[in-house]
């Protein structure tokens, strides 16, 4: 049952964004209708924060999210903050403040780790696209899929083993190269 913040906001499944709920841990989700709502949006995803969030765009048509909000709930566990953002007017709203390669958009859901600034790069704060055709679970265990991989730990181990394996086939190429001139100048002789 949703209850009342000391500023008198609703809270619970349905409580709209308002700057004394944006501190409540006791909340499922926060519903984004308005300019003034996605503008306490940004400010908490641009700001100093120690966990991820979730927006949670409407699917392609209508205005229901694009995934069950409990769902995903149980897949982010307590501490993310899950944001159901309401019309295409927040969405454009997010777009300019954010960018095209950071926006939710209409049938997917956005994952933004800490740090985050209009300059981060896309892969580290995932879109995952819900497939129309998909079951349910197949779109909740992609979404997961993508939630643990994003994690900023292993977003760091993926590029530092993607960087030393573009290193080691730099030196494969450089050492193919030498064998090549080795082998060309053996046969003038």
């Amino acid at each position: 049952m949703a209850g009342r913040d000391r500023g008198g906001a609703e809270r619970g499944h349905e409580a709209p964004p308002r700057a004394s709920a944006l501190g409540a841990e006791d909340s499922d989700w926060i519903v984004v209708h308005s300019n003034p709502d996605a503008r306490s949006l940004e400010t908490h995803i641009l700001g100093d924060r120690e966990h991820a969030v979730v927006a949670l765009a409407p699917a392609l048509t209508g205005e229901e999210s694009v995934f069950a909000p409990k769902a995903i709930r149980e897949i982010v566990g307590p501490h993310t903050r899950i944001y159901l953002i309401r019309g295409d007017l927040v969405l454009r709203r997010l777009q300019g403040a954010l960018g095209r390669k950071l926006a939710p958009v209409r049938g997917a859901a956005r994952i933004w780790w800490p740090d985050l600034s209009v300059d981060s790069d896309p892969d580290d704060h995932p879109l995952v696209q819900r497939i129309q055709d998909d079951s349910e679970l197949i779109a909740l265990q992609e979404f997961a899929r993508c939630f643990d991989l994003s994690r900023p730990f292993v977003r760091h181990e993926i590029k530092r083993i993607e960087r030393e394996r573009e290193e080691a086939m730099a030196r494969e190429r450089d050492m193919e190269k030498q064998l090549r001139m080795f082998s060309s100048r053996g046969e003038r002789r």
